[in-house]
């Protein structure tokens, strides 16, 4: 009896030994693993803080995206104006080459005309010309005539002395 006492005294000694070895490892075990624990909340805490300025600049973009939405709305508008504007001036350009087409025949019409008073004012200058010259003739024979009827005046007037 003895003996079988001291053999479960000897196997609760190393009982005891072993769980105070397995305790040991479980405590190192478990320091570990708050060690872990406190790693996993130390990078929680980082990817927490990248979330959050992720969720700051994501807000920021989402912002900016709104913003470029709205420029490109208020552009396309404006591209729409301009395309009426230009679809107007275009319009308006062919009335203007329209006119200004009516206006170069007018003024062929009106440069044939000129020539052809240019034409009657040269004949009528030459007319005019001829004209005086005949004048000046008729002039110089009227002048002769005269000076003659005044040499006959004269020589009458000396018979009748």
């Amino acid at each position: 009896v003895e003996q079988r006492k001291k053999e479960i005294e000897e196997f609760a000694k190393q009982l005891k030994e072993k769980s105070k070895q397995h305790a040991g490892e479980l405590g190192t075990k478990i320091e570990e693993r708050d060690r872990d624990i406190e790693e996993l909340k130390n990078v929680l805490k980082i990817l927490d803080r990248k979330l959050e300025d992720g969720s700051k600049d994501l807000g920021a973009a989402i912002k900016e995206l709104e913003d470029l939405k709205a420029k490109t709305a208020a552009l396309e508008s404006e591209k729409s104006t301009l395309a009426n504007d230009i679809f107007e001036g275009s319009k308006i350009l062919g009335e203007r080459e329209e006119e200004i087409e009516e206006l170069k025949q007018e003024l062929r019409v009106a440069a044939t005309e000129i020539a052809h008073l240019e034409s009657v004012l040269l004949d009528v200058k030459t007319s005019l010309s001829t004209a005086q010259a005949d004048f000046s003739a008729s002039t110089l024979r009227f002048e002769n005539l005269n000076s003659e009827m005044l040499a006959q005046t004269k020589l009458l007037e000396q018979r009748k002395k």
